[in-house]
């Protein structure tokens, strides 16, 4: 089951510099991890695959978190096609209609609007509205682009959503891969969407295995 969403990537070159501008933007910085391995799957989803990338992550007083993630001194040609705007996440897709069905079969998403949707939660932060905006131009980024190139969402049943996320016709499949960070024990896995936009599914685990 969708939980909500956990937050949305923000690629940079320096976690130093990327805190201190978090913080001075009102963000809470809840941890931030150096040199965590990258996962071999994820070679597909990367211009440029280095063995280990730094993350921090940031929680504003209201609104989705960010996870500032660097993965090497450069980033990639492609642009990302998340914006960060107050209230809500705009997404550019090259197929508005197909983009929606995709979130609202695969990720529990609503429809407000044919191109608005909305992700609900009891916990504020674990909101998400959607904003759609067509882009015929718009192209496959990679997790190293500049900008925001990922949206992760939260799950309490990993293989249970990836299963529907594969029926409603997600492409480019990593592993379901266990991460340590912040304290805790993850399980995720990212893929594309059928227009090509990255999510991620990231898994709170309760115990060391599942």
């Amino acid at each position: 089951m969708i939980l909500g969403v956990d937050h949305v990537a923000l690629t940079a070159l320096d976690l130093d510099d990327a805190n201190d501008n978090m913080r001075e933007s009102g963000f809470e910085c809840v941890f931030i991890e150096k040199e965590i391995p990258n996962h071999p799957s994820k070679a597909h989803l990367l211009h440029d695959l280095q063995l280990t990338h730094d993350l921090g992550y940031f929680r504003p007083p209201s609104g989705v978190p960010i996870e500032v993630t660097v993965y090497g001194p450069t980033v990639a040609p492609q642009p990302s096609p998340f914006r960060y705007d107050t209230g809500l996440i705009r997404l550019s897709t090259n197929d508005v209609a197909k983009e929606s069905r995709f979130l609202s079969d695969a990720l529990s998403f609503r429809p407000n609007k044919p191109d608005v949707l909305h992700l609900g939660s009891p916990i504020a932060n674990w909101r998400c509205t959607l904003q759609l905006e067509g882009d015929p131009l718009a192209g496959l980024s990679t997790l190293d682009s500049p900008g925001y190139p990922c949206l992760a969402l939260l799950s309490n049943s990993i293989f249970e959503d990836l299963a529907k996320v594969k029926q409603a016709g997600a492409t480019d499949l990593t592993d379901v891969f266990r991460l340590k960070v912040g304290g805790r024990s993850l399980w995720t896995v990212l893929f594309r969407s059928p227009t090509g936009t990255i999510l991620e599914l990231v898994d709170v685990a309760t115990s060391e295995e599942r």
